[in-house]
């Protein structure tokens, strides 16, 4: 395992809501694990945690272009219908 971050940390790290990271941890979406009795602290591992961003990201931008022919412009700002 790589290095290991709070849910605080995280948020910082990707941008993520505090409440996003943890609904997806939840969830079961978000690998981690707790440290201590009871309801000890959550830590993700940084690692695992973005590429489960990145492959959930990827996901979402072959399912929404669905067309061919339409080109992928990275770093450009476009309106993306739903």
């Amino acid at each position: 395992m790589g290095k290991r971050v709070t849910i605080l940390e995280a948020v910082e790290i990707t941008g993520l809501s505090e409440y996003a990271i943890r609904t997806g941890i939840k969830q079961g979406r978000y690998p981690h694990i707790r440290v201590g009795a009871g309801n000890g602290k959550i830590l993700l591992d940084v690692g695992l945690f973005e590429d489960y961003l990145y492959r959930e990201a990827v996901s979402n931008v072959n399912i929404h272009n669905n067309h061919k022919n339409e080109e992928i412009h990275y770093g450009v700002l476009r309106r993306v219908e739903c």
